[in-house]
């Protein structure tokens, strides 16, 4: 995934995490506060003793899928960043 507004070879990926260095420090938190509260919500609803292999399955069996879904997610979180600077 390469677009025109990243720039060459520059992914998502590592345009969130150019961003994420010269942002406020408050909307950083506010976006990872975010995230975090997230994954406990869904490592508390799993309660499964075998999550850990499964999301290991998951990645290897889902790999490009996962690779796609996750620099969407840098997509959405820059975005969110910018937005709350602005």
């Amino acid at each position: 995934m390469n677009d025109d507004i990243f720039g060459e070879n520059q992914t998502p990926e590592d345009k969130f995490f150019q961003i994420l260095c010269s942002m406020n420090k408050d909307v950083v938190r506010n976006e990872l506060a975010k995230l975090f509260e997230k994954l406990v919500v869904l490592e508390k609803l799993s309660d499964d003793v075998d999550v850990e292999k499964k999301i290991r399955a998951y990645k290897y069996e889902n790999a490009q899928q996962l690779e796609r879904m996750l620099q969407n997610l840098y997509l959405h979180i820059t975005a969110d960043m910018i937005a709350q600077h602005e």
